[in-house]
Parts: structure tokens; sequence; C-alpha cells
């Protein structure tokens, strides 16, 4: 269980280094006052690493639930 809870922390690390970089290119877009699109593609990307990282942290949450009820039993 561990092996899958350390995967999953290494993937939301992972994904919080790509937001970050992606908040980053968002910032340089106003800045530079880049077309609508561009911005709309950053924002969806900054969504979906969102979502990403969200559900990483579910799952090892569930692993956590899981690995604590067998040690119960």
């Amino acid at each position: 269980m561990k092996k899958f809870l350390n995967a999953y922390e290494n993937r939301i690390t992972k994904y919080q280094r790509h937001l970050a970089a992606e908040n980053e290119y968002l910032a340089a877009v106003k800045r530079s006052n880049d077309t609508p699109a561009q911005l709309h593609i950053h924002q969806a990307e900054i969504r979906r690493l969102t979502d990403l990282i969200e559900l990483c942290r579910l799952i090892c949450e569930d692993i956590n639930e899981f690995e604590n009820e067998v040690n119960e039993k």
C-alpha cells in the first residue's frame, strides 16, 4: 500500500509543479495582452491540473482509509 501511496503523493507534487508553471504562464499572457484563446488554453490547463491534484488527494485518502481498515482487522 505504501508503494501506491508514494506514487500518488509523487504525482501530486508533479502536478503542483505543473500548476505553478501554468499560473506563471497565465500571468504572462495577461501581462502581454495576448489573445483570449491563449488565455483560455492556460485557464483550461489550470483547471485540469487542479482536478488531477484533487483526484490524487482523494485516492491517497482512500488508500490510507483502506490501510487503516486492514490494520484494524
